[in-house]
């Protein structure tokens, strides 16, 4: 087997993961009162799910790493509950890594390295330092809700109004301590904070945020635009942010988008190939 580091492509891939024409509505106080109870935010949020059976197309990547930017396009197609498959290629050229996600398996092919990496979903946390799953990906690259679980089966989910930011506020710990936490009292916590925030006007994530501080990981996803695509709701541009031993800034601009076309899954290893362990 080949003991090999991985390569930025093989980064890029798993960030993604973590991994449209029309833009937000602008914020106007018709459309950011933010006057829904608690109970219809989180039923509009919950009910306000991209349906599909197939979605594919193409996107445009950005990787900034230490003050470093790599531009990528990628094709991707994925099955409900099923398979992610991406394909990366530099903005001019073949392609130079392919990667293949199901509920329980991950598989990597990094051609420029003539190497190939397969293991179980769970160990994506020995590369990425967070826990991820197979759900969580499809939701988080597709902007369907992310669900939170509070810390302790006594604890509650909070549901705050953001007047600043014109956003709702979901997490499993108060806003008033999450901004003590976030600005005064990192190093002394050791929970892991789960926020949402929430457009007023369609529902949809505006961002989603993992603090893990007991690790030091941090995991944002932040969806800045979005796009009509056969009367739903689709993510336009994400820019995912990942920070633990180094600092990781992915944007994703999805340039095609179809839905419930039929779509060929293929992966396949050369067998010269060697392995990353």
């Amino acid at each position: 087997m080949v003991q090999s580091k991985i390569s930025k492509y093989t980064i890029i891939v798993f960030l993604s993961f973590f991994i449209f024409s029309c833009k937000n509505k602008e914020k106007t106080a018709e459309h950011n009162k933010l006057k829904a109870p608690d109970k219809e935010i989180i039923k509009n949020y919950t009910n306000n799910t991209f349906n599909f059976n197939t979605v594919s197309g193409k996107a445009a990547l950005t990787l900034t790493q230490n003050d470093k930017k790599n531009s990528f396009k990628i094709t991707f197609r994925i099955k409900k509950d099923s398979v992610i498959w991406i394909s990366i290629t530099p903005l001019l050229g073949l392609e130079v890594a392919r990667v293949m996600i199901t509920p329980d398996s991950v598989f990597m092919i990094d051609r420029l390295h003539k190497t190939y990496y397969k293991n179980n979903i769970e160990n994506i946390n020995e590369i990425l330092h967070i826990d991820i799953s197979y759900n969580l990906l499809q939701n988080i690259l597709l902007a369907n809700p992310v669900s939170i679980e509070p810390e302790n089966k006594k604890d509650k989910i909070y549901i705050r109004r953001n007047r600043k930011e014109q956003l709702y506020f979901v997490s499993n710990v108060k806003r008033r301590k999450y901004r003590k936490v976030i600005n005064k009292d990192k190093d002394k916590f050791k929970e892991t904070i789960e926020t949402i925030w929430i457009y007023p006007d369609n529902f949809k994530m505006a961002k989603f945020e993992i603090n893990d501080f007991e690790e030091n990981k941090y995991f944002n996803a932040k969806y800045k635009e979005f796009q009509t695509i056969e009367n739903q709701i689709f993510p336009k541009l994400i820019e995912y942010n990942i920070k633990n031993d180094k600092n990781y800034s992915l944007t994703v601009d999805y340039t095609k988008v179809n839905i419930n076309s039929p779509v060929k899954v293929s992966f396949k290893i050369p067998s010269k190939y060697g392995q990353i362990k």
